[in-house]
């Protein structure tokens, strides 16, 4: 009989202690998983600079040979082996046309600048500007 109730108040000690191991381990899975997910909030917007990079270094290539630059306000015109090219923006996006080729996404204001030497993409992402050389003099 003594038996019997000994082991019936093990196995209800041991479920407790099971519980409380089972809420230790969750609550640090928790922990590592909440700093995971706060670290890739922090850092998912930046997924879109390389992209810019390589973007405007493809864009840089095509200018390179281009003739007649034109800015227009907004949009930037230029001729390729006696095809009109034209870079604009359309819902956040940087486009090249013909065609609809996507240079830049998720921008909020974009334009062209140019100085003696240089022409120039300046555009906004997130509250940060962004200037960057696409065709040398």
């Amino acid at each position: 009989m003594e038996v019997k109730k000994y082991l019936s108040y093990r196995q209800e000690g041991f479920i407790l202690i099971e519980l409380m191991i089972w809420l230790i381990i969750a609550s640090l899975v928790l922990v590592v998983v909440i700093n995971v997910l706060l670290t890739l909030a922090k850092y998912n917007h930046s997924n879109d600079y390389p992209q810019d990079e390589l973007r405007i270094a493809q864009l840089k290539r095509s200018i390179a040979i281009a003739e007649d630059l034109s800015i227009n306000g907004h949009s930037l015109k230029f001729n390729i082996a006696g095809k009109d090219h034209e870079l604009y923006l359309v819902n956040r996006h940087l486009i090249l046309t013909p065609g609809t080729m996507i240079i830049i996404e998720n921008v909020d204001d974009l334009f062209f600048e140019v100085d003696e030497q240089y022409y120039y993409v300046v555009y906004y992402r997130n509250n940060h500007q962004f200037k960057k050389v696409i065709y040398e003099k």
